[in-house]
C-alpha cells in the first residue's frame, strides 16, 4: 500500500511533468526566435539530426522532474512524520505525549511510561533530566487524554443502573 506522502509526490512529479511538457510547447509558439540563423540554415541544409531537438527537451525535462522528485523525497525523510520513532515500543509501555520549547535553549517533553507519566527537560548540553513524575492513576489518564487530544469527559462517564418497573 502507498502512504499518502508517496502518493502526493507521485501526483506532483506527474503534475509538473505535464506543465513542463506543455510549457516547452507555448513557449515555442508564442515567442519568436532570437537566434540569428547561420548560413546552412539560410541555405535550407539540415543541421543535426532530427532527433536533437526532442531528445534535449525530453532529456532536460526528465532531469528537472527527477530532481524535483529526489528533493520531495528528501524533504519527506527529513521533515516527515516522527509517528515510527519508538515503533519497536508498544504505545503501553513507552509513547511521547507532546515536547514544548521553554525557550530556544531548553525543551521539556510529556512521556508516558507504563502507569506514570514523566516531565523531561533538556537543555543545550543534551542530558535530560525528570522534572517530575506523576503516578496518580487517575491524573495520569486526564493528562494522557488531554496530550492527545481528548476531551476531559473520556472516562469519567458512568452507566445508571436501570430500574427495574413492576408490571402492576
Amino acid at each position: 500500500m502507498i502512504r499518502k506522502s508517496s502518493r502526493v509526490a507521485i501526483a506532483v512529479t506527474i503534475l509538473l511533468s505535464l506543465l513542463i511538457g506543455n510549457g516547452k510547447v507555448l513557449a515555442e509558439d508564442e515567442f519568436p526566435s532570437l537566434a540569428i540563423p547561420t548560413e546552412a540554415e539560410q541555405a535550407g541544409a539540415p543541421t543535426g539530426g532530427m532527433l536533437t531537438g526532442p531528445l534535449v527537451t525530453s532529456g532536460s525535462a526528465l532531469l528537472i522532474v527527477l530532481s524535483i522528485f529526489g528533493g520531495l523525497v528528501w524533504v519527506q525523510r527529513r521533515y516527515g512524520s516522527q509517528q515510527n520513532e519508538f515503533s519497536g515500543v508498544p504505545e503501553s509501555v513507552f509513547q511521547r505525549l507532546g515536547t514544548v520549547e521553554l525557550d530556544s535553549k531548553s525543551q521539556a517533553t510529556i512521556v508516558k511510561f507504563g502507569d506514570r507519566l514523566l516531565l523531561v527537560g533538556q537543555t543545550t548540553s543534551g542530558q535530560p533530566q525528570t522534572l517530575a513524575e506523576v503516578t496518580d492513576p487517575e491524573e495520569v489518564d486526564r493528562m494522557t487524554n488531554r496530550c492527545l487530544g481528548r476531551p476531559e469527559i473520556v472516562g469519567r462517564r458512568t452507566i445508571k443502573p436501570r430500574r427495574n418497573v413492576a408490571a402492576g
